[in-house]
């Protein structure tokens, strides 16, 4: 899994979808770690120009995700990335429903922490959260 994030962050988009592939099936006992492999299989899909197999995908994904039934420290990076899949796939009913959902998941998170540099910090500090507030002023309107 890190190296697919590492082939990611050098845009190899096809070796990361080869690492991300390898490690998402072979995680499936470690569910949380399982999401982070399939986040980074959909990013490097969405960048190699298939939109519509990431949208699978990411269908596919969130189904497991439902079917774990409760949370897992990974599921807001699936959330983003499943709502950034769909919306570029051209489903935006659908990418913006798991848009909104990714957001309040990260309000339940971010609500459970008192100290406000904390707060601030999981807000704007987590990649994945910079993402969806990103996704949520360009899909959604929202500031």
């Amino acid at each position: 899994m890190v190296t697919a994030r590492i082939a990611l962050e050098r845009r190899d988009w096809a070796r990361a979808e080869t690492e991300a592939r390898a490690a998402r099936d072979g995680l499936g006992g470690l569910p949380a770690f399982r999401l982070m492999a399939a986040t980074h299989l959909l990013s490097s899909l969405r960048r190699q120009g298939r939109g519509a197999e990431a949208a699978t995908l990411a269908r596919d994904e969130m189904a497991r995700l439902a079917r774990l039934g409760g949370p897992v420290c990974s599921e807001v990076m699936l959330r983003v990335a499943v709502a950034e899949s769909l919306l570029e796939a051209g489903d935006r009913e659908a990418g913006a429903g798991a848009l909104r959902e990714a957001l309040r998941h990260i309000q339940l998170r971010a609500d459970t922490l008192l100290a406000a540099g904390m707060k601030n910090g999981y807000l704007t500090g987590r990649e994945e959260n910079r993402r969806a507030s990103e996704l949520a002023r360009a899909w959604l309107g929202a500031a």
